[in-house]
């Protein structure tokens, strides 16, 4: 024992002859005792020098903080829901998205120690139902709800869903496999007693759509209650279905949707609506039900950003094609009375406000196709009540609108600005044109034009709005437009050039109004604020179909509501 002491302490003091002096005296048993503690005594002050990384001086409890940023339940929903490659002939299977704990308890010992002391670490399980793995975790997280990522093809499915069902809070589901077997999901594992279920993602794979679009399959509509509930208390509910079975709950809490199903249904009489009860009420008025969507080829998904009131109905983005009539329409229960349209390229864009709500609606399609957002366009009228609109706002590029004025009666707010399109500036001198031949906007009394200064197509555009105010004048003097605002964008830096061009404006359009005011509005700097969901992180990052980039002005509109890194666009 004092050999192997004497080796140690000779090592210690880097006398390289001393040990082996030393160790030439040493049995064999020894000789082993002495590698042993030496090993011993490397491994402890490995362990030890950790100690003085900054790291390992956080408390747990910070640590714990830090560990649960990183495992964030939304961060591991990104890209469940894979909408875009599924006109492709192949497709791989994404996989299933990772928490990053177990990769946290292979750290070192401290933190795995600590990651197994925290419950809500474990509550996002992506393991195959009935694995030890699964088994791991539901036992990890205690008696925390849980979110689980699953596809149908994976054994024991139903037995274990039904086991954690009052614990389920949040369910992906990708529905995998033939037809016949994505059929037989909602028959067993979607009836399954899930009480506190706030959100579900249930979608099919794209070789599953792929397949399932190539044939033809009943047109019948086949109800569904999911989760045993018929007053669903589901918060957020996306799905892609291949198949022709819908939800039949009634959704009273619902406030994000999305929604894309077999195009083979639309056709139907059975085709019914889902139902979703207002969150966003005025005072003493109770929420009503209301028709929600009836296309089961849209997508919708609430969103917003912080400075706009979460609304249960905010995008509706859909592939483009013929609007069929909705009764009733998507604003029964309030009907609209602030419009905005927004058309920039292959993109459509329609802000629709009420008292009780906001809609969103947003079309992208391939520029081969802009007619098809035409005819989107003109058939507005069947899906929100354009006859109670008061304001309109208007963004116009390659979309035509003209037709859809004729539906706006009651509108006395116009503003009119073009888009950075080559059409833009035709497509407003359209819409002056009709006004004033065609009389539409009848209740027409106030104007905004939003220009830029020293442009010659804008020059077009003011001649026109003149031409328009004076006919309006001379045709109903009762019924004139009272007031005109003219935006300026982007002011010319040369003074002399922009009050020359203030001037120009003045004498075109102030003669045919009782009153006249000009602005001049600045290109906001800074970075514009990306799309942000009031809530909605609690249960899903959106999916990138459903993060359209907002097409006003600036990225913010003239109402001041939005707005971008704190910076109004006026």
């Amino acid at each position: 024992m004092q050999a192997t002491y004497d080796l140690a302490k000779a090592i210690e003091q880097r006398d390289s002859a001393g040990y082996r002096k030393i160790a030439s005296l040493m049995s064999l048993d020894s000789v082993h005792k002495a590698v042993d503690s030496v090993g011993d005594l490397l491994s402890a002050l490995r362990e030890h020098l950790n100690t003085f990384n900054r790291v390992h001086r956080l408390p747990p409890e910070l640590l714990s903080l830090i560990f649960e940023m990183v495992t964030h339940i939304p961060h591991r929903h990104e890209g469940i829901f894979d909408l875009v490659n599924v006109a492709h002939e192949e497709h791989k299977r994404a996989p299933l998205p990772s928490s990053g704990v177990l990769t946290i308890t292979h750290v070192c010992k401290r933190w795995r120690t600590v990651a197994l002391r925290m419950p809500t670490l474990w509550t996002y399980v992506s393991a195959l139902p009935g694995s030890d793995q699964f088994r791991a975790y539901m036992e990890r997280s205690l008696s925390l709800p849980v979110s689980v990522s699953v596809g149908t093809d994976a054994p024991h499915l139903q037995e274990s869903l039904s086991s954690v069902g009052p614990r389920l809070r949040r369910l992906d589901l990708a529905i995998n496999g033939p037809e016949e077997d994505s059929e037989d999901i909602h028959t067993f594992v979607l009836r399954i007693e899930a009480p506190s279920v706030r959100c579900a993602t249930l979608v099919c794979s794209p070789e599953c759509t792929s397949d399932v679009f190539e044939v033809v399959v009943s047109l019948e509509v086949e109800w569904v209650e999911l989760f045993g509930q018929r007053k669903s208390s589901l918060e957020a509910l996306a799905l892609s279905l291949a198949t022709n079975w819908l939800p039949s709950n009634t959704f009273t809490q619902l406030t994000h949707l999305l929604l894309s199903c077999n195009p083979d249904i639309l056709s139907t009489s059975r085709t019914g609506l889902l139902h979703a009860a207002g969150q966003r009420t005025a005072p003493g008025v109770p929420p009503h039900p209301t028709p929600l969507v009836q296309r089961k080829r849209w997508h919708a998904c609430g969103s917003g950003p912080s400075a706009v009131p979460a609304t249960p109905v905010a995008v509706l983005n859909a592939p483009p094609m013929e609007v069929a009539p909705l009764s009733p329409p998507l604003d029964s229960s309030s009907p609209v009375t602030s419009l905005a349209i927004y058309s920039k390229g292959s993109t459509l864009q329609i802000n629709a406000k009420s008292a009780l709500r906001d809609y969103l609606l947003h079309w992208e399609s391939d520029r081969d196709d802009l007619y098809e957002l035409d005819d989107i366009a003109c058939s507005l009228h069947n899906l929100l009540s354009l006859s109670t609109v008061t304001s309109l706002t208007l963004s116009l590029g390659d979309v035509d609108v003209v037709p859809m004025l004729q539906h706006l009666h009651q509108v006395s707010d116009l503003e009119l600005h073009s888009s950075g399109s080559p059409h833009g500036p035709a497509t407003v001198q359209e819409v002056l044109h009709s006004i004033e031949s065609d009389g539409w906007l009848p209740a027409l009394s106030s104007f905004t034009l939003r220009v830029h200064p020293a442009i010659t197509y804008e020059q077009s555009i003011l001649g026109a709005a003149a031409q328009m105010l004076s006919t309006r004048t001379h045709m109903d003097p009762r019924l004139p437009v009272r007031r005109v605002v003219v935006q300026l964008c982007d002011p010319a830096r040369d003074s002399a050039a922009r009050v020359a061009w203030i001037d120009y404006v003045q004498a075109n359009l102030a003669p045919y109004v009782e009153e006249f005011g000009m602005r001049e509005i600045s290109r906001p700097r800074g970075q514009h604020m990306q799309w942000k969901v009031e809530g909605a992180e609690k249960y899903w990052t959106l999916y990138d179909r459903a993060k359209p980039e907002y097409l006003g002005p600036y990225g913010g509109d003239s109402s001041g509501c939005w707005t971008h890194s704190g910076l109004s666009c006026e």
